[in-house]
């Protein structure tokens, strides 16, 4: 009533109708609400077990429901971060490779199995072989040069360095392998003389 503030649902909580009580809670009825003496419908059910546990029991769902949402939300935040990385890795090709490792990193795990992430990490793979293959045209070139320069002035020194450098990532290569057999002869060659 209007004199005492007190809500059908505190009413209910009084007169220890558990069934009402539940009832008027699927219906959206306030839990924060306060009588004139301050009292909520929590308080008023304390003396019927029956009707705290039912309020007990829909503040515990009202958390799980605002933790699913608040986990959707986050999901959907996620697959647009990731979505987000993808394009901007489109408009800057040169710093794409680390646009999307850094998205997948931070929101890999709750963007889980979404497109963009799918995407991004088809992408990363595309760019990392890009980059491998560059990186080992680079080091057969350099080693190419080394090799031309120690035929020439037998600088041994100056092969070794590239051989050093570019090891890593020309492994396997034949130019590689051409590098070494020509440092083992003149190493070689250096100790005969």
């Amino acid at each position: 009533t209007e004199v005492d503030k007190q809500t059908p649902l505190m009413r209910a909580c009084i007169a220890g109708h558990a069934i009402v009580v539940r009832m008027l809670l699927r219906a959206n009825a306030r839990i924060d609400r306060k009588s004139a003496t301050g009292q909520t419908a929590l308080r008023c059910a304390e003396e019927h077990k029956e009707c705290a546990r039912e309020i007990k029991e829909h503040l515990a769902h009202l958390a799980d429901s605002a933790d699913a949402v608040k986990e959707e939300q986050s999901k959907k935040v996620a697959v647009a971060a990731v979505a987000a990385a993808l394009a901007a890795a489109e408009e800057a090709p040169g710093r794409a490779h680390k646009l999307l490792e850094a998205a997948v990193l931070a929101h890999g795990k709750l963007a889980g199995g979404s497109t963009p992430l799918r995407k991004a990490r088809e992408r990363i793979d595309e760019l990392k072989g890009r980059e491998s293959a560059a990186q080992l045209s680079h080091s057969e070139a350099q080693l190419t040069r080394a090799i031309a320069a120690a035929q020439g002035t037998e600088d041994l020194a100056a092969l070794k360095a590239a051989i050093q450098e570019h090891a890593e990532a020309a492994a396997g290569s034949a130019v590689l392998k051409q590098a070494r057999a020509l440092r083992d002869k003149l190493v070689e060659e250096q100790r005969k003389a």
